[in-house]
C-alpha cells in the first residue's frame, strides 16, 4: 500500500466516525460564514461536489449558490477512476 493510499484509508475512518449532528453544525456554519462574508459571487460559475456518506453537507450551500444567480458545476462519476464535470 502507497503512503497516499495509506492516509486515504486513515481519513476516511476518521470521516466514518463523525456523527451527522457534528456534520449538520458544520454545514450550517459554513454557509453563515460565507453569508456573512463580504465575497460576492453574482453569477459566476461555481464547482461543487454533491457530499456523500460521512461527508460535511453541500446541499444548502449548493441551493444557497442557485439563488444567489450562480452556475453550480457538479463532477459525474462515469466509473471509479473516471470524472466528468457536468
Amino acid at each position: 500500500m502507497t503512503a497516499k493510499q495509506k492516509l486515504r484509508k486513515q481519513y476516511l475512518q476518521l470521516r466514518s466516525n463523525l456523527n451527522d449532528d457534528l456534520l449538520r453544525k458544520n454545514e450550517d456554519r459554513v454557509l453563515e460564514v460565507l453569508k456573512s462574508s463580504d465575497i460576492k459571487l453574482n453569477g459566476k460559475k461555481v464547482s461543487c461536489y454533491m457530499s456523500v456518506k460521512n461527508e460535511m453537507g453541500t446541499k444548502k450551500l449548493i441551493k444557497l449558490l442557485i439563488a444567489e444567480g450562480n452556475k453550480v458545476f457538479l463532477p459525474k462519476m462515469i466509473t471509479y477512476k473516471k470524472v466528468n464535470i457536468l
